[in-house]
């Protein structure tokens, strides 16, 4: 079960990934939530543009992110006979996968150490901030204390299951 928990979290997490990379690659300033105040400070609000298509990514995004552990973990359940503590481990796994390769991959190797031109928000090359490790580090932090919250209310279904 295990195994399986790291296997799907690690799947969902590219495919998740690569949907993150890619409306970062479209529009990085729908990302102006996800960056330190320095760079925030740098630039103007989010237009009505930019909201909408934060929206439009988001949809797939947080629906990939909630939806696939949470299909994935029913689907499991019938080889596992999941109870409430099984499936809270489950999905909690599937979810810290993400938590981690998202700070790894996303936040410290691309967006931090590697640092490409189509991920900067414009007007933001000069600040100091882009190799900010200590504020993704933080949110992986939060990440931990999201997921358990998380993988808390996913896990109920399976007290009847």
């Amino acid at each position: 079960m295990i195994q399986d928990a790291f296997l799907f979290g690690t799947v969902s997490s590219i495919w998740v990934g690569m949907m993150i990379l890619l409306s970062m690659r479209h529009e990085p300033r729908i990302w102006l939530h996800d960056v330190p105040d320095e760079i925030r400070a740098e630039v103007e609000p989010k237009t009505l543009r930019e909201k909408r298509l934060e929206r439009l990514w988001g949809i797939p995004i947080i629906g990939s992110m909630i939806g696939v552990p949470f299909l994935i973990t029913l689907w499991k359940h019938q080889q596992y006979n999941f109870n409430y503590g099984s499936a809270f481990l489950f999905i909690w796994i599937v979810f810290m996968v993400f938590n981690f390769l998202d700070l790894v991959i996303i936040d410290w190797l691309i967006v931090v150490w590697w640092n490409p031109e189509w991920a900067r928000i414009k007007g933001t090359e000069h600040v100091a901030h882009h190799n900010n490790y200590i504020f993704y580090f933080a949110g992986f932090l939060k990440g931990i204390g999201i997921t358990a919250v998380a993988a808390v209310v996913f896990a109920l279904p399976f007290i009847w299951l």
